[in-house]
């Protein structure tokens, strides 16, 4: 197929030799095409001048996209025959995907979803998480299909009257899911729940969820539960953590300052990434900056310009007090 492909391509490359080739002749018979009896053959060269383009065009075009398809399908069948995917399969899709053109995305996209994914409810909301932003048709249904049953699933918990049925939304769908897929209708109808604090987290006490615990403290920030929402991520945290971190077993709510003095003579960006906060700082040459983190577990990163690629990486356990960075980087020429 990819032959037959490239032999359509090179048919319309032709098809632009012609138009050449019919500019040509007009040139050169140009004082011929006002006699009558030329007409005919005028009319021919102006048909070939204007249609053989438009045509080669098009052919071009529809050759490209399938071959552009055929060589999608071979990264499909080569990640796919990988034993588990990993974020560099991923990614590898990802890429072939977004340089297609729009019309190739909409028959890629069904062979992605017929490959990697399924029909029930959760294979569809790992499928939006990476494909919703694209505006195609087979998105848009996936989507729409999502949404009726999450709205079916949510009403049928909330006409049953039985407060204990609540924990089983989670059983059947991750909150994280629920709260990207769910139609607005029923995300309004559960935050019209949350209408105190006290109320809010007997939803999160409901639905037995760490996602929401972080909705809670965003809405809440300073609430009666901050502790508890606290402490209830933090578990979650460290038993992820497999051992990596020390435990927090206290001050939930509490704050670490990371002080970090930079004494070489390079800019320095201090990165961090964590359970309550994720961002950046710069700390010019000889300078001193510190940041406030809320305890949690965090992974920091140091770069320099002179560091490249290597720079200092290592996980942290803010649980109070102060963690120092004292930095005095030398490189050679």
């Amino acid at each position: 197929m990819d032959f037959l492909y490239s032999v359509l391509n090179f048919i319309g490359l032709l098809l632009y030799l012609v138009v050449i080739l019919g500019i040509i002749r007009g040139l050169c018979t140009y004082e011929l095409f006002s006699k009558k009896e030329e007409w005919r053959n005028t009319l021919l060269v102006i048909v070939l001048v204007v249609i053989a383009p438009l045509c080669g065009y098009f052919i071009r075009d529809f050759a490209q996209s399938k071959k552009n398809l055929i060589r999608f399908e071979r990264i499909i069948e080569r990640e796919s025959s990988k034993s588990e995917l990993d974020r560099f399969s991923l990614l590898s899709i990802s890429t072939a995907f977004s340089d297609l053109t729009n019309n190739e995305k909409e028959e890629a996209v069904e062979i992605i979803f017929n490959k990697f994914y399924d029909n029930s409810l959760t294979s569809r909301c790992e499928f939006l998480d990476e494909y919703r932003e694209f505006n195609i048709p087979f998105i848009i249904n996936i989507k729409n299909c999502t949404e009726s049953e999450i709205a079916a699933l949510y009403k049928d918990i909330e006409n049953s009257k039985d407060e204990s049925a609540w924990k089983s939304l989670s059983k059947k769908i991750n909150i994280q899911d629920f709260l990207d897929n769910a139609p607005t209708n029923i995300l309004d109808s559960e935050f019209n729940k949350w209408k105190d604090d006290d109320s809010a987290w007997r939803r999160v006490m409901l639905l037995d969820s760490i996602t929401l615990s972080h909705v809670y403290l965003e809405r809440y920030p300073k609430g009666i539960h901050e502790e508890s929402a606290r402490k209830f991520i933090l578990d979650e945290a460290y038993s992820k953590c497999e051992g990596r971190d020390r435990k927090i077993t206290s001050n939930f709510s509490g704050t670490t300052t990371i002080a970090i003095y930079n004494r070489s003579v390079y800019k320095i960006d201090f990165h961090y990434d964590g359970t309550f906060a994720k961002g950046k700082i710069d700390i010019p040459k000889n300078s001193y900056r510190e940041i406030k983190l809320p305890n949690g577990y965090y992974m920091v990163s140091i770069y320099s310009q002179k560091l490249h690629s290597k720079g200092i990486h290592e996980r942290i356990t803010c649980d109070g007090g102060c963690i120092p960075y004292d930095l005095e980087l030398k490189f050679g020429r």
